[in-house]
């Protein structure tokens, strides 16, 4: 019986061992496989350098990389879908094998850490690039060709080598037709509702300026009543220079929304506004002129996101949209006539008849551009209106427009004068201003004192509306958003502080330019 117990005991031990030494086994197995996996990776990621050239490019500075693809080459942010696309095929054709998401990932994060620490940078744009002495111009086809402008004129070049400009696509990104010599500006006019000359001279500037390289863009503002073709003619712009899926957009939600749609996109369309809300209209200013914003990046605690953007922007709708004074300051006020019913078209045969004159109306941009290569840096203003770089890049190029420039700056310093006359009126602190100054061209005081003086010029109805300040601190808030379109007619607004109180002192005062139909409409509008 104690035998019989004691071999069972010894088979157990035995058992015992032999799991032990299996595990062992299995154990140095799994490393050995792990150790080998690890090799591999190391290899794979030593063969990838070989194929792709890394970079930091962008504002923020984003990890780039540029690859051949057949007879062509390509440039993607490192975390891509286009990136990861070229990879897994790259690992295919090499390993006959399909590349895992997990691989994938911590072949671009090294790759990406690679990237940051060679530190090299080269310009990645959207779309339109400057390079010294030339302007680029993605047309965004399948071949990844670029158009390239000089002053001696503009050439297509072929990505079949490395290319000298990197332009980054987003997914809602449409090629643009391959341009075509010999045609003329005025066979975009049938395509755009622009009767009259000011009209079509202020149009076709703003899309001239969307090519620029290098801001600020005034914002277009399209009006006018149903069946003015506002938003056909906005389309029609984009698509000469950045067409795109969608092409008309609706109000982003908030300030993080638009900044998403400005980094995917050179020109954004806002269709069917009825008016703007305020932070709206803010966020559009430093959309025109330049700037950005910042947010928690996902996931992280303190690490901040930035947005960077400026861009060109169209808004259109039925009713006045630049109420704010500083974005009727950055506007170019467009109104649109109605269409009378038997000039109307199809949309086939209107779009069909459009795509056909594309390729030579781009043609003519792109002589235009040369124009103004050529031509940069002997252009003088005679006056410097706000937007001064955007009247400067279009007067350069006038002689390949077809208006002069002295005519353009008539024509955009006059649209600046009758967007802030809109503005002013649609402030009631600026109307009451403007009638104080027709009773007395300068007065003095305090912000307290003030705000019952402007009360005298103010309806009961006005003085309860929302838009009315009921604070000496929220009126001169509002004094300084209308400074620049009261100063459009003439009245100037300053502060300053005196004593040894330093009690803030404001001072108005109209020059003997004070505008008399601005004086006309302020009596008008104070007789009822």
């Amino acid at each position: 019986m104690r035998r019989e117990v004691r071999k069972e005991e010894d088979i157990a031990q035995l058992t015992k061992t032999d799991k032990s030494r299996q595990a062992k086994s299995n154990g140095h197995a799994a490393h050995s496989d792990a150790k080998s996996a690890r090799s591999l990776q190391r290899d794979q990621v030593k063969q990838i350098l070989d194929y792709v050239e890394l970079y930091l490019g962008g504002c923020p500075e984003r990890a780039y990389g540029t690859f051949q693809v057949s007879s062509h080459w390509e440039t993607w942010p490192v975390r891509s879908t286009g990136f990861r696309r070229w990879l897994a095929l790259w690992f295919f054709a090499q390993h006959q094998t399909p590349l895992s998401g997990q691989a994938a990932q911590d072949i671009i994060n090294h790759l990406e850490a690679v990237a940051h620490r060679e530190g090299r940078c080269h310009e990645v744009e959207l779309r339109v690039l400057r390079k010294g002495d030339s302007i680029f111009l993605d047309l965004c086809n399948d071949h990844w060709g670029v158009v390239e402008v000089t002053r001696e004129g503009w050439n297509i070049v072929e990505a079949r080598e490395r290319p000298i400009a990197r332009f980054r696509r987003s997914p809602g990104m449409v090629a643009l037709p391959t341009p075509e010599r010999g045609g003329s500006i005025d066979n975009l006019r049938p395509f755009v509702n622009a009767a009259e000359h000011e009209t079509w001279c202020l149009t076709l500037a703003w899309l001239f300026g969307t090519l620029n390289p290098i801001g600020p863009y005034p914002i277009l503002i399209l009006q006018g009543e149903q069946g003015s073709a506002k938003s056909t003619t906005a389309r029609v712009l984009k698509s000469l220079v950045d067409p795109g899926n969608p092409p008309l957009r609706s109000i982003p939600k908030d300030n993080r929304d638009l900044m998403i749609s400005a980094k995917n996109a050179r020109v954004l369309c806002y269709d069917n506004l009825s008016g703007t809300q305020r932070w709206f209209s803010d966020a559009l200013c430093r959309l025109s002129t330049g700037g950005g914003m910042s947010t928690r990046q996902l996931h992280t605690d303190d690490e901040e996101h930035f947005f960077d953007a400026q861009r060109p922007v169209i808004l259109n709708g039925i009713e006045d949209i630049a109420l704010n004074p500083d974005l009727a300051d950055r506007a170019i006020i467009v109104t649109l006539p109605a269409i009378r019913e038997e000039k109307r078209q199809t949309e086939r045969q209107f779009w069909e008849s459009f795509e056909a004159e594309r390729p030579q109306i781009l043609g003519v941009l792109l002589d235009a551009i040369s124009v103004a290569l050529r031509k940069e840096g002997t252009v003088t203003l005679r006056t410097h209106p706000r937007m001064a770089d955007f009247a400067d890049w279009v007067r350069a190029a006038s002689e390949g427009l077809p208006f002069t420039a002295d005519e353009f700056l008539n024509v955009y310093m006059q649209n600046r004068c009758d967007s802030a006359s809109v503005s002013r009126e649609a402030s009631p602190v600026a109307t009451a201003v403007e009638k104080l100054c027709i009773q007395s061209r300068t007065w003095r005081g305090t912000a307290t004192t003030l705000l019952d003086v402007l009360t005298q010029y103010a309806s009961d109805e006005v003085r309860r509306s929302k838009e009315w300040p009921k604070a000496a601190n929220r009126l001169t808030n509002h004094l300084r958003r209308v400074r620049p379109v009261l100063r459009a007619c003439g009245i100037e607004v300053s502060e300053n502080r005196e004593g040894n109180e330093r009690t803030r002192t404001i001072t108005i005062s109209s020059s003997s330019s004070l505008s008399k139909s601005s004086i006309r409409a302020s009596s008008a509008s104070s007789a009822n």
